[in-house]
């Protein structure tokens, strides 16, 4: 690309600036160390209606009003002589006698010629000092006007305390805001320039007015800066105080900032001085999106993006299409400003931009000849208030970046063409040297950083002799003498010295030229052939890579006849003390005979050159070994020479590890299909429980009935007797579908297991037989377990009576109690054991133990290995149930022909829960009290009624709620106890008793319930509730529970349930 021109002339630039900064809406000035002003802003005339040229050459002090003349010229002075920005207030006399106030920010700069220069930004305060003057005026008598106000106030007392801040103050500085706190987080420089301003109010008289600008740092680490307003008053107690009133300059100062960084420059070629620029910028314009890239001259209508701003940071934005985008007319040249709706004139910018974002600016980058070059635009989520400002800015930018791009260009084509002429003369990927006469280096290429680590300046005028090795020296040298006699161009080889150290073996082609002074120059052009010579040992590398690897490799000819064996293949196939050479031995006689044969007969007919095999061999390096599964491939490779032949080649991995964890997988799997079978199974107990169980209640207590009334010596007695167990075991049958399914109505207490092993052992006895030796280990100081004490012996008669079948020929059971500590959670047969204390029971035998197979399945409900009809498959199905159901894990242990422990881990407890009563027929309790029934089965209502009349007590019968609810309004004495089940058609017993608690509140509630604990918690009630009897009953369990609500206080009706839902 051609050059763009010469930059600008610093006149023009110079010139260029002041024209910019005579736009700007604040009068901008520059004056001479003694006063005098050299420039003058055209916004001067709109303010004091004097044209700008008419103030250049006066002394400010000539426009300044003489009451501020002498505190002004001190500020001035003090600018001049430190150097430190300062902000100033002043008034100055228009034509028409009116005065105007200023607020102005001055710093001191020093131009091009090193002259001190002083800038400074004048902003009309008059109106907004007028509001100031008459805000402090009223400040005492308006504090709600202060609290409300949008800028921060507060007042000082004399000790610096802050006695009173506003609502805006606190949200700035703090909710308990100090002087201390909003010291320590400004720059040093603000902390010297408010210490300062304080020391000088303090001097003055009590009206003295004073503003300073300091740099505070926000909560969320960003820079504001505020002007603060000193005042000083006499409170109504005679204290003298200060009113402080802060505004937020923090857009002015970006923008004075901005300013500044423009008027500094940049440069191209350091992207990060432009990105700092532009972040200014846009932070100072208030746009959200700034953009700063050039035109693309092979593609028009894209933006090759430099740098791209948005949100607070840089984005990666590489180019930008911007047909459509209000960016197509910059780059046309025109300067574009929409100060609102943009989206709404230019659809695309919602849809390629952002659709919440409303106004945009952008210039052009203007190249010296007037063309486009690029062009800078943003864009901002809110209205542009001064478009003047940000075309001022922006412009700003953008001429200084024009002629900077110019220049940096100008300069970029100059080393691209050095760099040029320095590639083809230098930069060849071989050692380009030349020798003098005396064999010195008078040149040497960039290669010889790359191959001898040395840079080309550090060789020069060194004698060549000193680079080469001592033992290529020699001959170097007379290959080099001898050229001139030569007509042949052979290499010379040898070594020269790297930087490093080591040694470079290099191959040049020497040539010899007269130069143009006479003597004799020698060009060599050396190539680096290290590579080359090490690649000659590379064999021994490979071999030694091939000897140490992991992998078994082997190398067969065609008959697989082993050629060789690496020390990897050597240590898994040879025996300790065996010959550890295995050359001349086959292939085959290290596999399995099946995996040999189909190796011999099918694998390596299908290899070819181009067809390799993968797949898996089981190898067996000696007799009576397990096979190791290895993964293997074989594939052909063809030796070198004249003679070459294909031979095979082995390799074997060793693959035991993965397949124990897919044997531990197919576990896992296992375990969770059984719980799968168990929900089910679960779930067809549940459904047929109720029922089930209301008939076995009718059996059950008419079967009471019937004793009761025949007495002893009866002829149909012991026949009802017999009705009666069959009943009772048919009820043990339905609670051990229910256990095993984790669905039975558990009772828990706390239970003591040491004694209930105690107060079943004498039945176990019987139950092994006198061939089977009995130990038990108990723990004196075992902790309780809360549980239910029925099914926890139920547990433990199945685990000994497990172990019994197991030993037919006789042999030992052992039950131990213990406590542990589980420290981190580990897995068991019945899911992960959590950490915790437990207490456990260890069951074990001298049986004929388990294998895997067996072992996988026996928590399976219906299976078992024993005969037909000598099993139901329930025993261990209940167990894993009940425990799984308290909250326990159970842990199994087997080994075939040595015996199977059990390992039950119940939680401990520090609880001691009531113990329920046992069912005896003696002392039946009686009574007199109203039983109100509600039972929609007629043989058990009827039964239930005849019971409880029989033991004296006076009966109400309802088959539904509505009968039950008839007997509640018109039975006219009182009620003392509502006995209902809990399923009913239509409405559920808890609705029930809800509705006859709330006209009798003294009555007591019973629920009985024949379903599991799932379908009671569906209906809102707590399954261990007191106030609830498990079907199926007998007459003395019922008439016990009965007697027991009775004597016990009401219970309201919340402590019984949970909730109460209509069931479907």
């Amino acid at each position: 690309m051609p050059p763009e021109g010469p930059p600008q002339p610093k006149r023009v630039r110079i010139d260029r600036e002041a024209e910019l900064l005579r736009q700007a809406a604040d009068v901008v000035v520059e004056l001479t160390p003694d006063g005098r002003l050299t420039f003058v802003s055209d916004a001067v005339k709109g303010i004091l209606g004097r044209p700008a040229a008419s103030f250049v050459g006066l002394s400010f002090l000539e426009i300044v009003a003489p009451d501020d003349h002498v505190r002004t010229l001190a500020q001035f002075r003090k600018l001049v002589e430190t150097g430190e920005p300062i902000l100033i207030r002043f008034r100055a006399v228009r034509g028409d006698g009116e005065r105007v106030e200023f607020e102005a920010t001055a710093r001191s700069f020093n131009d091009a010629d090193d002259r001190q220069r002083i800038v400074a930004v004048c902003r009309d305060v008059t109106e907004q000092a007028a509001q100031q003057t008459a805000d402090l005026d009223r400040h005492a008598h308006h504090r709600a006007i202060a609290e409300s106000s949008g800028r921060p106030a507060a007042i000082i007392g004399p000790d610096r305390r802050i006695v009173y801040s506003n609502r805006r103050f606190r949200e700035i500085f703090g909710s308990e805001p100090t002087t201390e706190s909003i010291s320590r987080r400004m720059t040093a420089e603000s902390r010297a320039v408010i210490a300062a301003a304080r020391h000088q109010v303090g001097r003055q008289s009590d009206n003295s007015l004073r503003s300073v600008d300091f740099e505070y740092r926000r909560d969320d680490g960003s820079t504001a800066w505020y002007s603060v307003t000193w005042e000083a008053f006499r409170s109504e107690s005679g204290e003298r105080r200060h009113a402080i009133l802060c505004e937020d300059i923090t857009h002015r100062k970006k923008i004075e900032y901005a300013l500044q960084e423009i008027a500094r420059g940049f440069s191209y070629a350091d992207i990060g001085s432009l990105r700092r620029l532009i972040a200014m910028l846009a932070q100072a314009l208030e746009m959200d999106r700034l953009l700063f890239g050039l035109l693309d001259v092979r593609a028009p209508g894209i933006i090759r993006v430099v740098a791209a701003w948005q949100d607070g940071g840089f984005i990666d934005l590489d180019r930008l299409e911007i047909d459509g985008l209000p960016e197509a007319s910059v780059a046309r040249g025109e300067a574009c400003i929409h100060p609102a709706g943009v989206c709404q004139l230019l659809p695309d910018v919602a849809s390629r931009v952002g659709h919440d974002f409303v106004s945009f600016a952008g210039v052009p980058l203007p190249r010296a000849d007037g063309s486009v070059l690029g062009l800078i635009g943003g864009y901002s989520r809110q209205t542009i208030r001064d478009t003047n400002l940000v075309r001022t800015l922006l412009s700003s930018l953008a001429t200084h970046s024009g002629a900077e791009i110019a220049r940096h260009r100008a300069e970029a084509e100059t080393r691209a063409n050095q760099a040029r002429f320095d590639a083809i003369a230098r930069q060849a990927p071989d050692i380009l040297a030349e020798l003098d006469s005396s064999g010195r280096l008078t040149f040497v290429s960039r290669a010889s950083l790359a191959i001898l680590g040395l840079q080309p300046e550090s060789l020069l005028g060194r004698p060549i002799e000193e680079l080469i090795h001592p033992d290529d020296r020699k001959i170097v040298t007379e290959e080099l003498a001898r050229l001139g006699s030569r007509t042949d161009r052979k290499p010379i080889v040898g070594r020269v010295h790297h930087s490093d150290g080591s040694w470079r073996w290099l191959e040049a082609c020497p040539s010899r030229y007269e130069a143009s002074d006479g003597s004799a120059r020698t060009i060599l052009l050396a190539r680096d052939i290290t590579d080359r010579k090490r690649a000659e040992l590379g064999r021994d590398l490979l071999w030694e890579v091939v000897q140490r690897g992991g992998d078994l490799i082997l190398i067969c000819d065609p008959d697989g006849r082993l050629i060789y064996a690496n020390e990897a293949a050597t240590r898994a196939l040879v025996d300790d003390g065996a010959d550890p050479d295995l050359v001349g031995r086959t292939l085959f006689e290290f596999l399995t005979d099946g995996d040999a044969e189909r190796l011999r007969t099918i694998v390596l007919p299908k290899i070819t050159a181009e067809t390799s095999w993968t797949g898996e061999l089981a190898l067996r390096p000696a007799e009576n070994t397990d096979p190791i599964p290895t993964e293997a491939t074989l594939f052909l490779v063809t030796g070198s020479g004249p003679e070459a032949r294909s031979l095979l080649a082995v390799t074997l991995r060793d693959i035991s590890k993965r397949r124990s964890a897919e044997e531990a997988l197919r576990l896992s799997e296992l375990r969770l299909n059984q719980a799968q079978k168990m929900e089910a199974v679960g779930r067809l107990a549940g459904g047929i429980a109720h029922d089930f169980n209301n008939l076995l209640t009718a059996i059950i207590g008419y079967s009471d009935l019937v004793l009761d009334e025949l007495g002893p010596g009866h002829g149909a007695f012991r026949d009802t007797e017999e009705i009666l167990k069959a009943a009772e075991r048919a009820g043990g049958l339905t609670r051990q579908l229910l256990a095993f399914s984790r669905r039975q109505v558990l009772q828990p207490t706390s239970v003591d297991l040491n004694s209930v092993v105690s107060d079943i052992d004498r039945m176990m006895r019987r139950l092994i037989g006198e061939d089977i030796e009995l130990v038990t280990l108990q723990d004196g100081e075992l902790r309780r377990i809360v549980a239910d004490r029925g099914q926890v012996e139920q547990v433990i008669v199945n685990l000994v009576v497990n172990a019994r079948d197991a030993m037919p020929m006789g042999g030992r059971i052992e039950i131990e109690t213990s406590n542990q500590i589980v420290g981190g959670t580990r897995s068991t047969d019945s899911g992960p054991l959590e950490p915790g204390e437990y207490v456990m029971l260890r069951i074990s035998d001298t049986g004929t133990g388990m294998d895997e197979a067996v072992r996988a399945q026996i928590f399976e409900p219906f299976f078992t290995t024993k005969e037909a009809n000598q099993g139901t498959g329930l025993g261990l199905a209940s167990v894993y149930g009940i425990v799984s159901q308290s909250g326990g894990r159970i842990e199994v242990e087997s080994v075939p022909g040595e015996g199977t422990t059990f390992r039950v881990y119940l939680p401990a407890t520090c609880e001691v829960l009531d113990e329920l009563p046992a069912d005896g027929r003696s002392h039946l309790p009686r009574g007199s009290e109203t039983v109100l029934v509600v039972e929609d089965s007629e043989s058990v209502r009827r039964m239930v009624g005849r019971t409880l009349r029989k033991a004296g007590y006076r009966v109400l019968l309802a088959e539904s709620a509505t009968a039950a609810l008839r007997h509640c309004s018109r039975y006219p004495g009182e009620i003392d106890l509502l006995l209902t089940d809990v399923v009913l058609p239509r409405i559920p017993g808890p609705e029930i008793a809800r509705r006859v608690s709330e006209s009798r509140s003294e009555v007591r509630i019973l629920f009985m319930s024949g379903f599991t604990d799932e379908t009671l918690n569906q209906h809102g009630l707590e399954p261990t509730t007191g106030s609830l009897i498990e079907k199926p009953f007998s007459s003395t369990a019922l008439l016990r529970r009965v007697r027991n609500v009775l004597d016990q206080d009401p219970i309201p009706l919340e402590q019984s349930m949970f909730h109460v839902e209509q069931p479907e």
